[in-house]
């Protein structure tokens, strides 16, 4: 009886962790994958706006109408900012302060995405775009700090691998109960 009993939990016990972790990866996968589009639709839609925003005078120099832009960029560390590269000329968000944007270069209609360091050591979700303006090369850099958001995801994890440990040695318990409650002589 013993040896069927520890061959079944130990089947059930390998099965139920492989299980159990090819669903956490999922899920770990999944959640990041979406949280990171939604926030990659926002910056697109910003960085659309900024577009909008720049204009070339008759002297063919550039300027950045911010009307349009959300205030939440003049907040010096927001956490949300941009640069933007017209010609020779270059617009920071008032929320960068003295700080900068890594350059992050696109082609037109390709839009790159990366992770950097940003200020204050914030973890910063980056969106680099061109877009070519009135045959001018026009370049934008939006940026939102994830940090937060990681933190949240991290912790989510962490509650559903706890769960899933709870889950694992009820259901081991359970099982060593029905073999030898149902295997007795």
């Amino acid at each position: 009886m013993r040896s069927i009993q520890t061959r079944l939990a130990a089947g059930l016990l390998l099965s139920l962790i492989l299980l159990l972790f090819v669903q956490w990866l999922v899920i770990a996968s999944s959640i990041r994958q979406l949280s990171e589009q939604y926030i990659v639709a926002r910056m697109i839609h910003a960085s659309d706006l900024l577009v909008a925003g720049v204009s070339p005078d008759e002297k063919n120099q550039f300027s950045l109408n911010t009307s349009r832009i959300d205030p939440i960029y003049s907040q010096p560390f927001s956490g949300y900012y941009y640069t933007v590269s017209a010609g020779k000329e270059i617009f920071r968000s008032r929320s960068l302060w003295d700080e900068s944007l890594p350059v992050v270069r696109a082609e037109p209609g390709v839009p790159n995405v990366t992770r950097v360091k940003g200020p204050q050591n914030q973890l910063l979700l980056v969106l680099g775009s061109a877009y070519q303006k009135q045959q001018q090369m026009i370049q934008v850099a939006v940026a939102e700090d994830i940090s937060s958001i990681e933190k949240d995801i991290d912790q989510l994890l962490f509650q559903h691998a706890v769960i899933s440990l709870i889950v694992l040695a009820v259901l081991i318990s359970l099982q060593v109960y029905l073999v030898r409650r149902n295997l007795r002589p």
